[in-house]
């Protein structure tokens, strides 16, 4: 096989694309669920309880009262003669909240067995930045509450 047979195999690129150029690529935009796709999931979370953040605080300040409702509704589980009543807001309250603080808890425990808090100076580091941003608030509630009159 000669040098002319192998040339004409060769693409040939007569202009390449400009990327100043609007009408070289595609008109289209990508729909929104394209661009989330393209995030992955762990942003794709994260991006979900920012909308969902923005959407209750906007609820709770427009319409206090439909807010209030909702937290304040009323579920009952039950099987034969056990039941049990409680609200949405208990339910998040107490089992949920439970929940949550279970994971994070696992997730301390880990770190200090296998993850980033296993030599001293890191855990150290990490509580130090614990107590430093919990005591300047602390120190200020103490002392409005010693200087407020009862």
């Amino acid at each position: 096989m000669g040098t002319r047979d192998r040339m004409a195999n060769l693409t040939t690129i007569e202009r390449s694309p400009d990327p100043e150029d609007p009408e070289a690529g595609d008109e289209r935009r990508p729909s929104v669920a394209a661009w989330i796709g393209e995030m992955g999931v762990s942003r794709a979370g994260a991006l979900l309880l920012l909308v969902g953040t923005v959407v209750a605080i906007a609820w709770a300040n427009l319409s206090y009262g439909s807010y209030h409702e909702f937290w304040e509704t009323h579920l009952t589980v039950g099987l034969g003669d056990l039941r049990l009543d409680f609200t949405l807001h208990t339910l998040i309250n107490d089992a949920l909240m439970a929940v949550f603080f279970f994971t994070v808890g696992l997730e301390v425990r880990r770190e200090f067995t296998i993850g980033e808090l296993t030599s001293w100076s890191r855990a150290v580091v990490g509580a130090r930045h614990t107590w430093a941003g919990t005591a300047p608030p602390v120190a200020s509630d103490a002392h409005r509450q010693a200087t407020s009159v009862v």
